[in-house]
């Protein structure tokens, strides 16, 4: 696909598969990963979360995978991605509406996002906007450099 000058690039909710790539010495022009913190209302706790629990049946317990859980290890994957320089696209940094527009912004370029791929309504485009820049302004300390 390079050889034709088609951009390539490489996306995961899981981690293990940037991890493999990223370990395996592949350079995709853009790596597309989940990430959001789990501090929301519907988050399962952390020590119940098991390996590919998305492929078991959904429970009704909410200490149990319910469907709610997007990017399941968030501060390993903010580790991993820090050694990464190829550009970062964040997804899913609201947790399909579970956390608020300025706190996954911030989260996620704080973690090392270069951008973001948010759905929104044209009504919410300019409010929007404006938190995109003023998280990207407060995130210039953050570690990983902008790429």
């Amino acid at each position: 696909m390079k050889r034709y000058k088609v951009p390539v690039g490489i996306g995961a909710h899981r981690l293990e598969p940037i991890a493999f790539c990223v370990r395996e010495g592949l350079v995709p022009d853009f790596y597309f990963k989940t990430l959001h913190h789990d501090r929301y209302w519907s988050a399962h706790p952390a020590k119940n979360r098991r390996y590919m629990e998305m492929y078991e049946p959904v429970s009704s317990d909410h200490g149990q995978y319910h469907d709610n859980l997007f990017c399941d290890r968030p501060e390993a994957t903010v580790e991993l991605m820090q050694g990464v320089r190829v550009p970062w696209i964040a997804f899913k940094v609201l947790a399909a509406g579970a956390i608020a527009p300025p706190d996954g912004f911030r989260y996620a370029f704080d973690g090392g996002a270069d951008f973001l791929c948010v759905g929104m309504f044209h009504f919410q485009i300019d409010e929007d906007v404006e938190l995109v820049r003023r998280s990207v302004a407060a995130a210039q300390s953050r570690q990983r450099p902008w790429v």
